[in-house]
C-alpha cells in the first residue's frame, strides 16, 4: 500500500488543477484502481472515501475561482488556499493508519511531514523511525 498516498496526491492535484474533470466516473475509476492493486481493509476504504469527499470540496472551490485558469500556483498551494490544514487532515489520518498496517521509514517520514502541516508541530517530539519501531515493540 506504499503508493496509496501518491494516488491521493494525484487525486488532489486533479481536483485543484482540473476541477471540471473530477467527475463521478473519474472518482470511481480512481477508487477502483486503488482497490484492484491493494488489499484494502475497512479502515483504509473508509479513509479513502473521506479523501474523495475532500477532493470534491477542493474541486468545487476551484471550479469557480478566477485563479483556476492560471498555472502560476502549484497544486499543493491550491489545496492550501482552498482548505488549508483541513484538507491535509484526512491524508494524515490515512498515513498514520498505513504506518500502523505496513510500517516503513518512508511512510514514517511522510506522516511526520503531514503532522507538521496539519498541527504546526513536530510529530512524536522528533522521534526517529528506529526509536518509534522500538517504542512500539516492532523490533
Amino acid at each position: 500500500m506504499r503508493g496509496v498516498l501518491a494516488d491521493v496526491d494525484g487525486l488532489f492535484e486533479s481536483a485543484v488543477m482540473s476541477p471540471n474533470d473530477l467527475t463521478e466516473q473519474v472518482i470511481s475509476d480512481w477508487f477502483d484502481g486503488i482497490a484492484s492493486t491493494n488489499d484494502l481493509d475497512k479502515q483504509t476504504a473508509k479513509l479513502l472515501r473521506r479523501l474523495v469527499r475532500t477532493a470534491q470540496k477542493l474541486a468545487l472551490f476551484w471550479v469557480s475561482d478566477q485563479r483556476a485558469a492560471g498555472r502560476e500556483l502549484d497544486w499543493r498551494t491550491r489545496v492550501d488556499i482552498a482548505m488549508g490544514p483541513r484538507a491535509w487532515r484526512p491524508v494524515l489520518d490515512l498515513g498514520q493508519h498505513l504506518l500502523e498496517v505496513e510500517p516503513s521509514e518512508d511512510m514514517f517520514d511522510r506522516v511526520s511531514d503531514l503532522f507538521r502541516v496539519v498541527n504546526g508541530d513536530t510529530w512524536l517530539e522528533g522521534m526517529s523511525y528506529d526509536a518509534w519501531l522500538a517504542d512500539t515493540g516492532r523490533i
